[in-house]
């Protein structure tokens, strides 16, 4: 997950150990929820122009509405792009699953480039191996 132009973005690694669920509020205000074994990083303060998040395992986004800065999560061979929202984001595994609650999210795939937009209460799931969606 890390690559060196990646390292130097964040400033704060927070780490949900094996049976642990831990929250964590960002400077935005907005709420992640890791659950067990999961992993954020982030930075101290988030630019003018910019809110980028990166996250391994799964986790519960709530993300504070700003239409000047729109907010992104990084994950496993994808990034996921909204204004504000709630939803799930799980990369364990051969399976990456994003459920959007409410709102609308925009996920785009690394490899392929591929762009996808869900609405509330979709799911999209994919095998990154066999790279099916």
């Amino acid at each position: 997950m890390s690559s060196a132009s990646e390292s130097s973005r964040y400033t704060n690694h927070i780490i949900a150990s094996n049976g642990e669920r831990k929250q964590v509020t960002l400077p935005d205000h907005s709420i992640i929820t890791l659950n067990s074994g999961a992993q954020l990083k982030f930075p101290e303060v988030f630019t003018d122009d910019s809110r980028e998040v990166w996250v391994e395992g799964e986790a519960y986004f709530d993300i504070t509405k700003d239409v000047e800065r729109p907010f992104r999560v990084h994950a496993n061979g994808f990034t996921i792009e909204v204004l504000g929202t709630k939803f799930n984001v799980n990369d364990k595994g051969e399976t990456n699953t994003v459920s959007l609650e409410s709102g609308k999210v925009q996920v785009t795939l690394e490899d392929s480039g591929d762009k996808i937009q869900l609405l509330p209460k979709e799911e999209l799931i994919w095998n990154d191996k066999q790279g099916r969606w």
